[in-house]
């Protein structure tokens, strides 16, 4: 998984592995919280999701910093100036195979998909207190999202996180009290 080494067309078949997992996420999740947490799958499921959300993260997740030219400067003219410079230039093809990426995977922008990976942590946080390892690696995930300026950003934005940050209690996250 390098999308530095990637042939054309091998990001069709990620989008469509990812796909598959993410929608799986999906369903484990509607499931677990249906059930109010009695429908838990498999600890060894969840721990391969979040194994599977680790690498999707590295390889293609906090790409789009590249893509969309975010920066850690506000609006200086240096920001200004390496924005003008991006429109002159054609994409590069790291930024070509992010695009197409997310076309073929069809389940919206990395706001969307990074949503859907919160999503995923934050129910782990809240219906697996118990298991340590599922607990730490959640929480590794979570750290290493928020590990960049662009991607803290980006974070910040998603209703999930707003509500991880102002329900932080052991009410909602049991695993606080063990």
């Amino acid at each position: 998984w390098s999308s530095a080494h990637m042939a054309d067309g091998e990001e069709t078949i990620d989008a469509s592995l990812s796909r598959r997992a993410l929608q799986l996420a999906q369903g484990v999740d509607f499931r677990l919280t249906q059930s109010k947490g009695v429908g838990r799958s498999d600890p060894k499921l969840e721990l391969a999701l979040l194994y599977y959300f680790q690498n999707f993260r590295r390889v293609y997740m906090f790409m789009w910093d590249q893509v969309s030219g975010s920066g850690s400067s506000g609006g200086s003219v240096g920001m200004v100036g390496m924005m003008a410079s991006k429109l002159d230039s054609a994409p590069s093809a790291k930024q070509k195979v992010y695009q197409r990426m997310f076309e073929h995977l069809a389940m919206g922008d990395h706001t969307a998909v990074a949503n859907l990976i919160v999503t995923k942590v934050g129910n782990n946080l809240k219906f697996w207190p118990e298991e340590q390892d599922l607990v730490g690696k959640t929480l590794e995930l979570l750290l290493d999202m928020a590990g960049g300026y662009s991607s803290s950003k980006l974070l910040l934005t998603l209703d999930t996180v707003k509500f991880l940050a102002r329900h932080h209690t052991e009410d909602h996250f049991p695993f606080l009290a063990v």
